[in-house]
């Protein structure tokens, strides 16, 4: 689904962004991982057309992303941005809709709506239908913006999702709601691209995780494979402990000191 090969952004002399190289597939929830200031949102902009790279290649579906119109990616890729202010209070039914914006000039059709129904009925978020989005909570909101960027590529075959920390600023149970939801898109075939800051969920979570650092890929692959005390003590510059439990089929870290 998207290929990323020798991916540079330089700004003035300083490099956001050096070689990256990468690859997140249909089906899979691929997680960035990176201490401030590592280009993660960056990255995210480029792959979303926001930012032009300075060097390398990105590859969508096997053709260069340069040649797509913006208007060609709404039909198949959909990105959740880490604010989503809005001014007008919308009914939480008129606000997904919007996610099928792209699909229809004037009216919906019969098939957007459907859409739109079936969306509500897989995120769970029946009883908030008729809601307006001012009165509901942070976590309910953050719900209700997934729900609508998923509308809008629900039909498509090997759509892709951008997810700009999606969890920061909500409660636990909100978290892993938001997760899971994520979790079960990559398991319908999406292709899910996650920033994170929680290093534990991104291993529970994610089928891969990308590691960076000023700029530079420290890691990539599964979470066995790039959840490493060496990597995270480079990466974050703090001493951790790998916990193993039978219970958990993830790695598990626990932070001892930053010396």
């Amino acid at each position: 689904m998207i290929q990323v090969s020798k991916l540079s952004y330089i700004v003035g002399k300083r490099h956001i962004l050096k070689n990256v190289d990468f690859e997140a597939h249909a089906g899979e929830l691929l997680a960035i991982i990176g201490p401030n200031g590592a280009g993660k949102s960056t990255l995210l902009k480029i792959l979303c057309k926001e930012f032009k790279s300075s060097s390398g290649e990105v590859l969508i579906k096997n053709k260069d992303l340069n040649s797509y119109s913006l208007k060609e990616l709404a039909k198949f890729r959909a990105v959740l941005a880490q604010s989503n202010l809005l001014s007008i209070n919308f009914t939480i039914e008129e606000l997904i809709m919007m996610g099928r914006y792209p699909h229809f000039k004037d009216n919906p059709s019969e098939n957007d709506l459907k859409i739109v129904n079936q969306v509500i009925d897989d995120m769970g978020i029946e009883h908030l239908k008729n809601r307006s989005y001012f009165t509901l909570s942070g976590g309910e909101q953050q719900r209700v913006q997934l729900a609508r960027i998923l509308a809008q590529i629900y039909d498509g075959k090997e759509s892709i999702l951008f997810l700009d920390e999606p969890i920061n600023g909500l409660d636990l149970l909100y978290q892993q709601l938001i997760l899971e939801q994520a979790k079960q898109l990559a398991k319908m075939g999406f292709c899910v691209v996650c920033i994170l800051h929680d290093i534990n969920f991104a291993s529970k979570y994610a089928d891969k995780i990308l590691i960076l650092k000023d700029g530079e890929k420290i890691g990539y692959g599964t979470p066995k494979e790039t959840i490493t005390v060496e990597n995270i003590r480079n990466t974050y510059n703090t001493n951790v402990k790998l916990i193993e439990d039978s219970d958990v089929d993830y790695p598990f870290i626990v932070p001892i000191s930053t010396t």
